[in-house]
């Protein structure tokens, strides 16, 4: 990077603005600490007419004075240095005007470049770039100006492309039911790293995603797919979905680690069909590796949809075939009893699993519940039941305890967990459990005899399961 793209960095100005007033301080500071020093100690040795003390001062005062004087002209000397050395850049002027000022600027300067190239381009990878560099921008008449310009850059985006998010490649699986994923749709086909979480919703998902995000890609994890279980708005209007998709996207797309990582997106009951085609459809899909079978929100309840009926026929076959791959079920509405009471046909789906649980490495992953009173018995934020666990389901609308023949956890939710409870351990039944409401993402990690499963919050790795895997059919 040379000096003038560094004066234009608005992130390396707040720096360089910090270094600055520090070196102020210090060139101040110091002279008259030195000097001070040298006139007390001057002034102790004449109060006590220590004619030695006297002596040595007069030795240490001229270093002294010359200390103070270097370290007051220092940064001068450096900057007529820099100036003579290169005549033709704007370091010196830089560092001369910086200010809040002039900062703010930068972040306008660069959020216009940003803009558009959007514009320019019509890619939404550059629009979501855009659209979240716009809290940067402090002015509150450029910021709406700017995002203006670019919700006439969406409008363009969905009338050449439709769906920007579900175009892109990496977001989709395929649009068929049981359809093979290959190297067109899908181009980490061979990957066995997967990363769920759910409920990207409240005032802080951004920060909180980006925190456990962060936590994963210094752990130096690249994740072959990454999937959130729904809920991308804290209401059922489309356009707040499509808002929370692409700015989860955004977020993930800003990791290093993540830019080459399959992005998809389940319904949660927060998100209307109305961005459909911002979803994965329910049904089944393949890779090298792993099944991922989803159920949207509006399939869930098998009382009036055919899903379980779908979902036994694939798991039959799956059984009576060679496949050994593990089968990830993925749903926004949990299976087991909550006081929510809103999953009491979740039986069937049960049913169905136990079904294929002796066959298949089965997996449910859930969310939906922010891990609140509902599952304050469960585990809280990290339930994790393993396969022959008794789970308290709903069957023809009492609440009984019964095995599951699968392994059943929620995905982690990444935006908000309810509060009414302290980590720590609660009473259930007379019984002391653990709990937790930590934000966290679930990372499966698929080997040819388990699969670890590492629970990521933003700071730590809160639990590590390992599933044995069933023998390879021969």
């Amino acid at each position: 990077m040379n000096i003038l793209s560094i004066c234009e960095s608005p992130s390396v100005l707040e720096i360089m603005n910090i270094v600055v007033t520090i070196i102020k301080v210090i060139m101040v500071v110091v002279p008259i600490i030195l000097l001070f020093s040298l006139i007390f100690k001057a002034v102790s040795a004449v109060t006590k007419n220590d004619q030695d003390a006297l002596a040595t001062l007069k030795k240490k005062a001229v270093s002294n004075i010359v200390a103070a004087a270097a370290i007051f002209l220092v940064p001068v000397l450096v900057s007529l240095i820099v100036t003579i050395s290169f005549p033709e850049s704007d370091y010196n002027k830089c560092i001369k005007d910086i200010s809040s000022v002039t900062i703010q600027e930068a972040y306008e300067d660069k959020a216009e470049k940003l803009v558009s190239r959007a514009e320019e381009t019509l890619n939404i990878n550059d629009y979501i770039t855009a659209m979240n560099y716009m809290p940067n921008v402090k002015d509150d008449t450029k910021r709406e100006s700017y995002e203006a310009r670019l919700e006439v850059v969406r409008s363009k985006i969905d009338e050449v492309e439709g769906d920007p998010i579900y175009n892109d490649k990496s977001t989709v699986l395929a649009e068929a039911l049981n359809t093979t994923l290959n190297e067109n749709v899908y181009f980490n086909n061979k990957g066995n790293v997967l990363l769920f979480g759910s409920d990207y919703q409240g005032g802080k998902r951004k920060e909180n995603l980006t925190n456990i995000l962060e936590n994963i890609s210094n752990n130096g994890i690249s994740p072959d797919l990454i999937m959130i279980l729904g809920d991308y708005s804290d209401a059922g209007d489309p356009s707040n979905s499509k808002k929370g998709i692409e700015e989860a996207n955004g977020v993930i797309r800003s990791f290093t680690n993540f830019s080459n990582s399959g992005i998809l997106y389940l319904q949660g009951n927060h998100d209307s069909m109305g961005v459909s085609n911002y979803l994965i459809k329910t049904g089944a899909y393949e890779t090298d590796n792993y099944i991922i079978f989803a159920i949207n929100e509006d399939d869930f309840h098998c009382s009036y949809h055919d899903t379980c009926t779908v979902l036994d026929e694939y798991l039959d076959s799956v059984a009576n075939s060679k496949s050994s791959k593990p089968i990830f079920v993925l749903t926004h509405i949990p299976l087991h009893a909550t006081s929510r009471a809103d999953n009491k046909s979740a039986y069937l789906i049960i049913d169905t699993l136990n079904k294929y649980g002796d066959a298949l490495d089965i997996i449910v992953m859930f969310g939906h519940n922010h891990s609140g009173s509902y599952d304050r018995c469960n585990g809280g934020s990290t339930t994790y039941f393993d396969k022959g666990s008794t789970m308290e389901i709903y069957r023809n609308n009492k609440t009984v305890s019964e095995t599951i023949n699968f392994t059943y956890l929620n995905a982690g939710y990444v935006g908000n967990v309810a509060s009414s409870y302290s980590n720590g351990t609660v009473k259930c039944n007379g019984v002391i459990k653990e709990i937790s409401k930590e934000l966290t993402m679930t990372l499966f990690t698929i080997n040819k005899s388990s699969i670890e499963v590492d629970r990521y919050s933003k700071d730590a790795i809160l639990s590590h399961n390992i599933i044995n895997r069933m023998p390879k059919k021969k």
